[in-house]
């Protein structure tokens, strides 16, 4: 008696998978090659439209930082200055007068 050889669950599901794959793929370019030239200009446009948001948005965070970069270096060199005026402010106003009352 021959017996005929059953063919593993595994082998069965991984080519039915495989099949399932090379059929995808087969769609996807048939889909691929039918586009109609509007479409493909549209999505030309679209892919334009993004790079250039991506680039003004890109230069305008550079300037923000670039500004906020110039401000502080401007407060760091007022700060001592004005810090100075503020204590000598601040003295004055404590110090008692010669006569002995506050003012």
């Amino acid at each position: 008696m021959a017996t005929k050889k059953e063919k593993s669950p595994e082998r069965t599901t991984k080519k039915e998978m495989l099949d399932t794959y090379s059929e995808t793929n087969r769609t996807d370019e048939k889909a691929k090659s039918e586009l109609k030239p509007e479409k493909v200009k549209e999505e030309k446009k679209d892919k334009e439209i993004v790079s250039e948001a991506d680039a003004i948005a890109s230069s305008d965070l550079d300037m923000k930082i670039d500004i906020l970069k110039s401000d502080i270096t401007n407060h760091c060199r007022t700060f001592p200055k004005k810090s100075e005026m503020r204590l000598k402010n601040t003295r004055s106003f404590r110090r008692p007068s010669k006569s002995g009352k506050k003012s």
